[in-house]
């Protein structure tokens, strides 16, 4: 995508509409997951496992996608199997708020503009 940095002010407003386009496209062609996918290590609890002895590294990783939702943190358990399409699913989410901050500039230099459509 386009490099967002650079300056608004500077581009015709044809250019930012087809940059808003593409960005708009994006956002409907990704699959999106917002929040953080993360692995913990635990410790099982039972007295003589190795794992869970001093400096050993647990049992693990298990998968977490936490999320905000209504004000509220949420942690939803992800089997391993889908631990990558989460991870690709969040990057999405993060490309998707690139995306929507790269809209909200444009839309607000064609409203500068006059030129909001």
């Amino acid at each position: 995508m386009h490099n967002h940095k650079t300056s608004l002010r500077e581009q015709p407003t044809r250019e930012l509409i087809q940059l808003r386009a593409q960005a708009a496209n994006h956002l409907a062609a990704t699959q999106v997951m917002v929040g953080r996918l993360v692995a913990e290590h635990r410790a099982c609890g039972k007295p003589n496992c190795a794992k869970c002895g001093p400096g050993q590294a647990k049992h693990g990783p298990y998968h977490y996608f936490l999320a905000r939702s209504g004000g509220r943190g949420r942690a939803v358990y992800v089997p391993s199997n889908l631990a990558d399409q989460v991870a690709r699913y969040v990057a999405g989410g993060q490309a998707s708020a690139e995306a929507l901050e790269l809209i909200t500039r444009i839309n607000t230099e064609l409203l500068r503009r006059r030129e909001l459509d």
